[in-house]
């Protein structure tokens, strides 16, 4: 999974914070594309482990664990008119925002990436799908209502308007996110993504449903190999529903999550099963580890371990230990990982000393010569304009 000199590199001189990837598991694909799944470890928890669970909650894997799946989403400020959407490709590269550059035709809408890469990018009105052909020839598809597998999350609109209310008259379905459905290389070998939604209606049992979580549920590799994802419930403490009053279903399309990843089990072309990559969030005694209690409580993942069917070929676990002293400045963050051949790789933190380079303070003073008040300021990008009014005006 994971070896000491793999952890060389785990930090991150700019933000100062540890950061690396686990890997979990290949679908091989034959002679077409080759899925490769990896955990994401970000330590900038702190903020994360102290925010109540109502803003900052924990995600599938605990605090500062991560199972990246590309997606394009949309943002909206209360209006839902084309023209004041922000639409946001997030890839593992990163986030970019998706500009419409053309139309096609009355079905087909032209985008490119904000820092422009030579993709092209197409989207499907109809049938809420996009395709984006990247440089190689491979074709990502996301979203799809025809695949029948989740992979379009709504809400719920009343024409160009989206936000909170009872109203169940002339309530409309918008999709608000198209998540990752198909992988296509140019030998239309392909790798299959499926989703689990929890939708809710809103207004009343009789509105329209929202999409209020969506879960990762299986991925088909290009030769037929699978990985199927089990979940189990998180604890009432870990999550918050922010509006109960009314108790829903109610006005409001809040979104969160409800339960954790327990393990994924690796089949084989012919179904058989191969391996399992157990998520172990316990003290070893069976006892599930949380940092925090109330609404502050946070999962901490503990270990990830690949068993064998037969048990007989079990990998050592990899191990994590945190940092649990809510007066440590590093509190949450990881502090220790073992490695299945027995390596520790340790971190220690230090509280931040502020650099004079980072002062953002400047003071202005008026000038001499007369008593001055009523200071008005302008900013520019890159200068700032200071008038003040003297007595002797």
């Amino acid at each position: 999974m994971i070896s000491l000199d793999d952890l060389r590199s785990s930090i991150d001189l700019y933000r100062g914070c540890v950061s690396f990837s686990l890997p979990l598991c290949s679908l091989m694909g034959g002679a077409g594309p080759q899925l490769d799944l990896a955990l994401q470890y970000d330590g900038n928890v702190t903020h994360e482990a102290t925010t109540w669970n109502m803003t900052a909650p924990t995600g599938v894997l605990g605090l500062g664990w991560s199972l990246p799946v590309e997606r394009i989403s949309v943002r909206f400020d209360h209006n839902t008119a084309p023209a004041d959407q922000e639409i946001i490709l997030t890839t593992s590269g990163g986030s970019t925002r998706l500009l419409q550059t053309g139309q096609v035709s009355t079905d087909v809408l032209s985008y490119a990436t904000e820092d422009y890469r030579f993709w092209k990018i197409q989207r499907f009105l109809s049938t809420e799908r996009w395709e984006i052909t990247r440089e190689d020839g491979v074709k990502y598809v996301y979203g799809d209502t025809r695949s029948r597998r989740s992979t379009v999350e709504y809400g719920v609109c009343w024409g160009n308007w989206i936000g909170s209310t009872s109203n169940l008259d002339t309530q409309q379905l918008i999709a608000v996110a198209w998540d990752l459905s198909q992988v296509i290389d140019l030998w239309d070998n392909t790798v299959t993504f499926r989703y689990a939604q929890v939708m809710a209606p809103v207004g009343g049992a009789t509105g329209l449903s929202y999409t209020q979580a969506i879960y990762i549920d299986e991925i088909v590799g290009a030769a037929g190999d699978r990985a199927v994802f089990h979940r189990d419930n998180k604890t009432t403490n870990e999550y918050q529903d922010p509006h109960t009053t009314p108790p829903p279903p109610n006005a409001w399309q809040d979104r969160f999550e409800t339960q954790f990843l327990d393990r994924i089990e690796v089949f084989s072309p012919t179904n058989e099963l191969m391996y399992k990559v157990k998520f172990d969030f316990t003290d070893g005694q069976g006892n599930t580890v949380f940092l925090g209690t109330g609404q502050l409580t946070k999962r901490l993942l503990m270990g990830v371990k690949t068993q064998s069917p037969d048990a007989l070929n079990d990998l050592p676990a990899v191990k994590f230990t945190y940092v649990t002293s809510n007066t440590d400045p590093a509190y949450g963050s990881i502090a220790t990982v073992t490695t299945p051949a027995g390596g520790v790789n340790t971190y220690t933190y230090t509280a931040n000393n502020d650099l004079d380079l980072c002062d953002r303070t400047k003071a202005l003073a008026p000038p001499s010569g007369a008593t001055y008040t009523q200071p008005r300021i302008w900013f520019e990008k890159d200068y700032v304009v200071v008038t003040w009014l003297g007595d002797n005006q």
